[in-house]
């Protein structure tokens, strides 16, 4: 009966987290980029230990009306999980161009850089996966936008987590919802 009350609880308090993160969503809602906008990808690479990496990725988006906006964020990342990119690249005295890639649920990042004495730095692409795509319509998602897919690939989004959201009862969410979500700390 403990173990109930304990899930119950559990379960109370993940469908609060959920409304609040919706609430928030419907005040702070991203704007979804348009085919007018430009879009620069850039990273940073250096060291947290002898098996992660501290990786900042930024997005820059500019308008035809001289908007700009700005996302980043900076994770430790394994180099098991840097697929062509290893500690003694990093740490190598001499630099060099090397290319690497981070496979997530929503796509693929595909970093490219110059690598060595501590650190790295360059561009990155993404592709979106299409498996992704349809894990949103068979919920009754739209399918996300590039930009949609690339914030909640670089918030490491599960599809598990669709399913959680689905399990809550929600209803009506969008991948912009999700976005929103994850950028406010929703796991």
């Amino acid at each position: 009966m403990r173990a109930n009350a304990t899930q119950r609880a559990a379960a109370c308090a993940c469908t609060v987290v959920l409304l609040a993160g919706l609430a928030l969503a419907a005040v702070t809602r991203p704007r979804p980029a348009s085919a007018n906008e430009d879009v620069t990808r850039r990273f940073w690479l250096w060291p947290k230990d002898a098996a992660s990496a501290n990786l900042r990725v930024f997005f820059e988006l500019r308008d035809g009306e001289g908007t700009t906006r700005v996302d980043q964020s900076t994770n430790a990342v394994p180099y098991a999980l840097l697929r062509g990119l290893t500690a003694a690249d990093v740490v190598a005295t001499t630099p060099e161009t090397r290319k690497f890639e981070i496979v997530e649920d929503p796509g693929t990042l595909t970093f490219k850089g110059v690598f060595g004495n501590g650190g790295g730095k360059g561009v990155y692409d993404f592709t979106s996966d299409p498996a992704f795509q349809r894990q949103l319509e068979r919920r009754g998602m739209r399918p996300a936008s590039e930009l949609e897919a690339l914030q909640l690939a670089l918030h490491h989004f599960k599809v598990a987590a669709l399913d959680d959201v689905t399990a809550s009862g929600l209803q009506g969410l969008t991948p912009a919802d999700l976005v929103t979500m994850v950028d406010h700390g929703m796991t």
